[in-house]
């Protein structure tokens, strides 16, 4: 008998090909291998938020709330996780609280048990509502650390917002390292520090991208960490997941052992498998997206929203002396936009043919959304480049 047995959240139906080819699974693709997914015991079945709500409607003809019944219906034993963008919904700008209180509403209404919320700048203000909401409708709550790298984010600072979200009625703690940023020993003593400051469980939510996320994970249960997050082997790794079966049978018969059906899990594994194969043969996973990249430890592009950025199919070679990655001055965008002659999607990505922009050897990429600021990187030239870019947009000079 395991004396901490680790919970797995498992994440195949949502993050993990999120992450591998820009959130199209489809229910079809789902629900014949959902009977046999819901003989495992899992903590938690992620499977519905985040980009799947957007990506249902406008590329899937799919209706997402019908995808949640059916996800109901067919998983009777799981509980349903979300992933919920705190005042933002499953948008992508705030919304009013009466709108955030109806959708919580709804979304459990519907058959979510377990709404993971996370605001990007780990502000507990754009949460607030989330929370009480979800807490109002019985949900459990998980407040999610949005893991990142800079000068002021360090253990004292995530622990404090840790504990922050647990006052506000968290009932577990998610270190959400959706940029796979997370390195094995730096992982051991966070999560020994949120144990020291919490009494809530701690999930560790690792992308594949920069190759650690094993490693860090198994340091992190070392420390205490209670539930990870993980994707079916087919649909892990690179920008991904660690593998499912791979954790089970690495806590096998240990002190963490997770109790899951290796035997069970191999069904489930053959299905995804021919799925991969069919997105790998029509281009919806790029090669790209599957290897390990650890340039993301200097970039920091979440798992996420790395398969929204590499074009399927055919691929482009461009002569550049500029990207601007991410226009979005507020108030400004359409002046920025048709500046280089690029439109905005619905979703508020920038529209281009393959990224070309009017403006000769520039492109562009990323998001255009309102509160970003304009991020230049000169391919060439560097500082005197971005430089150029910035006097250009003030009307100082022409590109």
């Amino acid at each position: 008998m395991a004396k901490k047995p680790i919970k797995v959240t498992e994440v195949v139906l949502r993050d993990a090909h999120q992450s591998l080819l820009a959130t199209r699974m489809t229910m079809d693709e789902m629900r014949p291998i959902l009977p046999e997914m819901d003989k495992i015991n899992y903590f938690s079945v992620e499977c519905w938020g985040g980009a799947t709500f957007d990506s249902c409607i406008r590329f899937l003809d799919e209706d997402p709330w019908e995808r949640l019944r059916i996800l109901r219906k067919e998983l009777p034993h799981q509980k349903l996780q979300m992933l919920f963008r705190g005042q933002n919904m499953l948008g992508y700008r705030p919304y009013a609280d009466d709108a955030v209180e109806y959708f919580v509403q709804k979304s459990v209404a519907n058959g979510i048990d377990v709404i993971r919320i996370f605001d990007a700048l780990n502000d507990p203000r754009n949460l607030q509502t989330a929370i009480k909401s979800a807490n109002k409708e019985g949900a459990h709550v998980q407040g999610c650390i949005s893991y990142t790298l800079s000068p002021v984010h360090n253990n004292e600072y995530f622990a404090a917002y840790a504990k922050t979200l647990e006052e506000m009625g968290a009932n577990s703690i998610c270190i959400k390292d959706m940029a796979g940023l997370l390195t094995p020993y730096t992982c051991y003593d966070l999560v020994k520090k949120l144990k020291e400051t919490v009494s809530i469980p701690v999930d560790i939510h690792s992308h594949y991208t920069a190759g650690l996320a094993s490693m860090s994970i198994l340091k992190g249960i070392e420390a205490g960490a209670d539930i990870i997050d993980t994707a079916m082997s087919p649909l892990s790794l690179g920008t991904s997941h660690m593998p499912t079966e791979s954790l089970v049978a690495a806590l096998q018969g240990t002190d963490y052992d997770t109790g899951l059906d290796l035997k069970q899990l191999n069904v489930v594994r053959a299905y995804f498998a021919k799925l991969r194969e069919k997105y790998i043969a029509n281009g919806q996973i790029s090669p790209k997206s599957l290897g390990v990249d650890a340039n993301t430890l200097l970039y920091q592009v979440p798992g996420g929203m790395f398969s929204n950025m590499v074009p399927t199919g055919e691929e482009f070679t461009y002569n550049c002396e500029l990207a601007f990655i991410a226009a979005g001055f507020v108030g400004c965008e359409s002046y920025v936009a048709d500046a280089f002659g690029v439109s905005l999607t619905g979703r508020g990505c920038v529209d281009t043919d393959h990224f070309r922009t009017n403006v000769d050897k520039v492109f562009a990429c990323g998001d255009m959304r309102r509160g970003q600021s304009l991020v230049v990187w000169g391919l060439r030239e560097g500082r005197d480049c971005a430089a150029e870019v910035d006097r250009y947009l003030m009307g100082y000079t022409n590109l």
